[in-house]
């Protein structure tokens, strides 16, 4: 229910039924995923256009460690969620024969920390 001014008077109120439908399968976009922040780093922080600033210092560490990757976050949660290895650059991580809570958490750190 939404509450709304009735009139002109000042603090009369009244309430009013307006239909609203939410489905988390359909409404439930906008735009931002977590792989998108990856998949998309570069562009921003690296390759950008921007003036004072860019490419990121702390971001430029991080993309040539792991071999001028700019999606590495991405590729290092993906190798752990389907449990195959990966190699960028002089980096290698083989999730193969590592178990499902290791994958997990290594899933994990990757989206937070990486």
């Amino acid at each position: 229910f939404v509450t709304a001014l009735a009139g002109e008077a000042a603090g009369a109120t009244s309430t009013i039924d307006i239909p609203y439908t939410y489905s988390i399968q359909f409404n439930n976009d906008n735009g931002r995923t977590l792989e998108k922040f990856s998949t998309e780093a570069q562009d921003k922080m690296y390759d950008c256009q921007e003036t004072g600033g860019c490419p990121y210092v702390d971001y430029t560490k991080f993309f040539d460690y792991y071999g001028k990757n700019g999606d590495y976050a991405h590729q290092w949660v993906q190798a752990a969620l389907t449990k195959t290895s990966l190699r960028m650059g002089s980096f290698e991580a083989d999730f193969s024969n590592m178990g499902d809570e290791g994958r997990a958490e290594a899933a994990r750190k990757g989206t937070a920390y990486m």
